[in-house]
């Protein structure tokens, strides 16, 4: 079951990345666009993760596929966080918090 799930995630982050690399290059669609992202979203939640506990193999190629995976979503929740830092104000308004 666990291969099976690799596969279709697999297949499912080709197809994600596919459809938005075809909105770069031909005319933008909203249909492409929120078909990808959700390709993507999918992928990202079908794979069997190491960091979920859910798969202990280790398997570079495997590895290397789950960061490919992971990375975009990964990415998103990071800029969210960073975001909601920056207007995050101890008084509880919003106010511009940058720490260097």
């Amino acid at each position: 079951m666990e291969a099976l799930k690799e596969i279709l995630a697999t297949f499912s982050f080709i197809f994600g990345i596919i459809f938005l690399y075809s909105i770069t290059f031909t005319q933008f669609d909203w249909y492409d666009f929120f078909i990808g992202i959700t390709l993507l979203a999918l992928a990202y939640f079908i794979w069997p993760s190491k960091k979920k506990g859910q798969r202990e193999s280790s398997n570079i190629i495997l590895d290397i596929i789950e960061i490919a995976i992971e990375l975009p979503v990964d990415l998103f929740i990071g800029l969210v966080r960073f975001i909601g830092r920056l207007f995050r104000n101890k008084d509880g308004g919003i106010d511009l918090d940058i720490d260097f």
